[in-house]
């Protein structure tokens, strides 16, 4: 294709005859809000327009992206410092203020681009709440590189316990083990010497996809067993490839391999089974960007130093639907120079917020990765609910297909079909948003990033999230630190405070002058979002028109049920369950059935022994395609949301023993959490007396019953409080 022209607006190369349609996709179909003012001025470049319309009116356009070179200049714009977002703005006064624009009133389904006002060149400093001092800052990545080796150990451990307590079948459920393998022999192998090659039967010898069925990729520390009683097995080792129906494996003891160990590994018509212990990758791979921040003078900004952010920004209010929270958090954020933190409380819009802001940031001439902690957050960032063929609103997936900018997404790990079918395969190199894990950043190293925006930055650790800091100039972090902070199994790095998020680490520096808050909640019933507005958010938080009153039928928002369950203990390990509860659990879910979906219901528990309780319950109970109900976890369920919510809290004992859901940090995140998943519904099922009880010889100061105290004392002044679990 010749191109003649380069959009300024995405660095889309195009031929003379398509330059004109091309730059009114970017508008709709009727050039929305047109490109004019009522004086007939072009607002792309102060140019007059002559005739009534200014359809076909792109010369200025014309202009910016004639003879530019994508490669020299692949943003589209002639100079190395792009126009600050004046396409589609409005003309400034001089005094600052926009005037009046004639607006035409077309029916689209595309959100039209923000206004962005420039109001002048002003600048302010943001200084550090704390310095640290070089030793401190020695100190401090010393910290982190001994919290990894923990975390590494605890990896470890915990594989080979989870290997050990449960069976094979458990195991292939969980996707940690691969069942029926056959031996086919060794395999000379340039890195590992010898290598024993299996194969899985039930896979295709060229279109089979060993990895991606069950989850074993090269480096992996695995274990091969064997049914029944067999004195050579379990055989320790390393996943040396995985590719169509075949995997390799390496023994650890490969220098001391003996003809015992050859033969057992390499039986003519035995099955065997391939378990995951470990995955090292997440933690080399983060040790390495410990180590680039290390070395790079971004170490300066966890210590502490003077920020700079343009402030003479402004987001007209008439050219988008977005709330003033919405619009403050956007301009701060096309302002910060370095660093900037999006405090996101449930509800309040965060991930349609940041596609705003990184929209707009492309718009600008920026190039941005959009990244999280996980695949699933990568993937509701990038496409949010679009289907294929169907782009949700107000969606990257929504903009990329109307040609604002090029999407690529990094890896293949991605279960949304939208991103797999569209953007898994799409070279990076030439897009201007790049979606990625924080784990999967270290293959992109060589790429350059204007800005890098992290979602859920709050359940991410400060070594992972090191990974999209290192590879962009500037970083915007959204999250919530009222919610659960990032997995860390390891109690001396929770004393040490190594497993705070690295917004955990930016608010401890700098203070809240670097947050910008949300604060407007579009999720839950007020009467559902008064408790952890009050509780967690210091009643910071309004609401939303539409959802501060909706409700079920005649279902009462929110409710307590009290009930005298019974604990119990699975084997020797930690989780719990109560049946009594199950079975509250299971009517209220048959109540809600009557008026809801089953899909729409969700039930959360604190402990994973009482999900299949529950699961049971349901089933039991008669409710319709009762198996659509999510039975999920606290932790599994954040960042979650259902039109109705049954919490159980299982803990149920005479000496006020909570467990986890009592400690100081952790406790109120973990309620938060659950109370803050309903939107129109939310039914608290628990024993008060022993959640809001201190344990004997519990310090007060390190339990949080209190809080809980507070919730019933609330609960029971509204009279929602139930003492029969059929209430």
């Amino acid at each position: 294709m010749e191109v003649d022209y380069v959009c300024p607006l995405c660095g889309k190369g195009l031929p003379e005859q398509d330059f004109g349609s091309h730059i009114e996709s970017h508008y709709g179909k009727a050039v929305v809000k047109h490109l004019a003012d009522s004086s007939g001025v072009c607002r792309a470049c102060g140019n007059e327009l002559h005739g009534s319309s200014p359809n076909g009116h792109h010369s200025c356009l014309r202009n910016l992206g004639q003879n530019s070179s994508r490669d020299s200049n692949p943003r589209g714009y002639l100079s190395d410092t792009p126009p600050k977002l004046q396409i589609g703005s409005p003309q400034v006064s001089e005094n600052g203020g926009s005037e009046d624009n004639e607006e035409v009133d077309v029916e689209i389904g595309i959100p039209s681009l923000p206004d962005v006002i420039m109001t002048g060149g002003s600048t302010r400093s943001l200084k550090p709440k704390v310095r640290l001092s070089d030793d401190e800052l020695s100190d401090y990545f010393g910290r982190l590189s001994t919290f990894l080796s923990r975390e590494r150990q605890s990896a470890i451990d915990e594989g080979w316990q989870r290997f050990n307590d449960h069976s094979i079948e458990e195991l292939e459920g969980d996707g940690y083990a691969a069942l029926g393998l056959e031996a086919k022999g060794t395999q000379f192998h340039p890195d590992f010497d010898t290598q024993f090659v299996f194969t899985d039967p039930s896979l295709d010898e060229e279109d089979g996809d060993f990895s991606g069925e069950h989850n074993f990729y090269r480096g992996h520390h695995a274990v091969l067993t064997v049914d029944g009683q067999d004195g050579q097995f379990p055989i320790e080792g390393r996943i040396t490839f995985a590719a169509n129906d075949k995997v390799g494996f390496m023994p650890h003891n490969s220098n001391a391999q003996n003809s015992a160990t050859d033969s057992a590994l390499t039986r003519d018509g035995e099955s065997y089974h391939l378990v995951q212990i470990f995955d090292p990758l997440p933690f080399d791979r983060e040790r390495e960007a410990v180590r680039s921040v290390k070395r790079s003078e971004k170490r300066d900004l966890l210590a502490g130093a003077t920020l700079t952010e343009a402030t003479g920004i402004r987001v007209d209010e008439e050219s988008t639907i977005l709330n003033q929270y919405q619009r403050r958090a956007i301009e701060r954020g096309l302002g910060a120079q370095e660093l900037l933190c999006i405090h996101g409380p449930p509800g309040t819009g965060k991930t349609r917020t940041l596609t705003e802001l990184i929209r707009l940031l492309v718009a600008d001439g920026k190039r941005v990765l959009a990244c999280s902690h996980s695949n699933q957050a990568v993937d509701n960032l990038l496409a949010g609910t679009s289907t294929i063929g169907t782009p949700a609103e107000a969606t990257l997936h929504q903009y990329a297909e109307n040609e604002e900018f090029e999407m690529a997404r990094v890896g293949f790990n991605s279960k949304n079909s939208v991103v797999r079918s569209v953007y898994q395969n799409r070279g990076v190199t030439d897009a201007d948003v790049v979606g990625a894990t924080m784990s999967s950043v270290a293959t992109i190293t060589d790429e350059e990033f204007d800005v890098a925006v992290v979602d859920e930055a709050s359940q991410a650790s400060q070594p992972a999230s090191f990974l999209p800091f290192s590879v962009a100039d500037r970083i915007i972090l959204a999250g919530d630190h009222k919610q659960l902070p990032p997995y860390c199994s390891d109690e001396e790095a929770k004393a040490e405070n190594m497993h705070i998020s690295l917004f955990e680490h930016i608010l401890d520096t700098y203070g809240e002058d670097l947050f910008v808050t949300l604060g407007r909640q579009y999720r839950m019933n007020q009467e559902i979002a008064t408790f952890p507005n009050q509780e967690f958010y210091n009643s910071s938080l309004d609401h939303g028109t539409e959802n501060a009153t909706w409700t079920i039928d005649d279902l009462k928002p929110i409710i307590g049920i009290n009930i005298q369950g019974t604990e119990k203990r699975v084997g020797n390990s930690n989780s719990k369950y109560n049946p009594e509860e199950a079975e509250a659990v299971a009517k209220q879910v048959k109540l809600l059935s009557y008026s809801l979906p089953p899909a729409d219901i969700g039930v959360i528990t604190a402990y994973s022994a009482q999900k299949g309780r529950i699961t049971r319950a349901i089933r039991n109970a008669g409710v319709e395609n009762g198996q659509d109900v999510k039975v999920d976890t606290i932790d599994s369920f954040q960042g979650g949301e259902r039109e109705a919510i049954v919490v159980s809290f299982v803990r149920s004992n005479p000496d006020g023993y909570s467990g986890f859901l009592s400690f100081p940090d952790e406790g109120p995140r973990r309620l938060n959490v659950a109370m803050t998943r309903a939107r129109k519904r939310l039914v608290l099922i628990g024993n008060w007396n022993t959640l809001s009880s201190i344990a004997p010889n519990r310090d007060p100061t390190t339990s949080c019953a209190d809080v809980y105290q507070r919730l019933y004392n609330y609960l029971d002044s509204q009279k929602r409080i139930l003492r029969t679990p059929t209430a």
